[in-house]
């Protein structure tokens, strides 16, 4: 059985580079019928649907990409639409999050507001209608959204800032910007504990402890780690790995902004 169902839009197959990138929809409903009826309706007005029956198959997707919005209805089997709401909304705080349930009372409008819905609408729904309101909802958040790193890794704001392939931030010393700069300027080749310390300590290389060196890079692997762990967990593991008895290597692909 497939985890989840891609529905593209029609116009993603022609003349691609000169359409807009569509609207990524992520659609959490276990009615199969209805997850099927509304993705290849909403996918004619040039969405891009992911549609998933459960939290488990969610987890799985947002794993793999990014997504604009996320369309959940209420009433799922294991995590709850609501529990999912308040989810997303912590782990990706500009993500759009429409509530799609059939139980249309003021108390349970409210408790989807309280759990970070920004739309709550009622089934039956009209698919025009609701594609109207994604669209309305995606020109608010595309603004607020990071660009998707497409895979890599990025060091930006000046090299103090890295940033995971699905967008966890994780603010750098100057010690760990150096270190990390250095590595990521050598993307897959191993840099020697020397060549890092004459880095982080131009002209006292002798002076320098080389145990400063392992300490700072253990934490700074641990604060990587707890960082996208809080962000995504089970996804991606710290990037900087230790090469026993020489150095260390920036194992991922990265991209190292202009740091002026």
């Amino acid at each position: 059985m497939q985890a989840f169902v891609r529905f593209l839009p029609r116009n993603s197959f022609y003349n691609s580079g000169m359409k807009p990138t569509p609207i990524q929809l992520l659609f959490v409903e276990d009615n199969a019928d209805l997850r099927d009826d509304l993705g290849f309706q909403l996918q004619t007005d040039g969405i891009a649907v992911t549609a998933v029956s459960d939290a488990k198959a969610m987890d799985e997707v947002i794993r793999q990409r990014n997504f604009d919005i996320a369309l959940l209805d209420i009433g799922l089997p294991g995590e709850d639409g609501l529990s999912i709401a308040t989810r997303l909304r912590s782990t990706f705080p500009d993500i759009g999050i429409i509530i799609l349930t059939a139980l249309d009372e003021v108390e349970t409008c409210l408790k989807s507001y309280q759990h970070g819905a920004d739309i709550f609408m009622a089934k039956p729904v009209d698919w025009r209608r609701l594609s109207a309101q994604i669209a309305a909802l995606y020109r608010r958040v595309s603004h607020a959204q990071p660009k998707p790193n497409h895979g890599s890794w990025q060091l930006l704001q000046g090299g103090y800032e890295l940033v995971s392939p699905l967008g966890a931030s994780i603010p750098l010393t100057g010690m760990e910007a150096a270190i990390v700069l250095r590595l990521a300027q050598s993307a897959g080749q191993t840099i020697t504990r020397d060549e890092l310390i004459a880095v982080v300590s131009p002209g006292n290389v002798l002076a320098f402890d080389p145990r400063r060196l392992e300490v700072c890079v253990s934490r700074l692997r641990q604060k990587i780690q707890q960082t996208v762990a809080e962000h995504h967990p089970a996804v991606e593991q710290s990037p900087i790995k230790t090469v026993r008895g020489v150095g260390y290597v920036f194992s991922q692909a990265v991209i190292v902004e202009d740091l002026r």
